[in-house]
């Protein structure tokens, strides 16, 4: 029994190194992904915030657009007033 001592303890210990090395692997992998998947995730943060500042704008031209069309249609009122009256 005592000449089995040695071997088994080093396939035992290889056999823990190994699956050491297997775990390793793994969670390095597991973690580049997630590394990737969170590099991404800025990337379209920062692209919504860009849009978000794009949207604000959109909604202050439009906003300037409807003013001006009711000041174009006032004066548009007041030609066809104008011009109803001088007939």
């Amino acid at each position: 029994m005592e000449g089995w001592v040695g071997p088994t303890l080093g396939v035992f210990l290889i056999s823990q190194l190994g699956a050491a090395v297997w775990w390793a692997g793994a969670t390095q992998e597991r973690v580049e992904q997630n590394t990737a998947i969170i590099e991404q995730v800025v990337d379209n943060e920062k692209d919504i915030a860009v849009i978000r500042v794009q949207q604000i704008e959109v909604v202050k031209d439009v906003t300037e657009i409807k003013q001006m069309m009711e000041e174009n249609q006032q004066l548009l009122r007041k030609l066809i007033s104008n011009i109803s009256y001088s007939e």
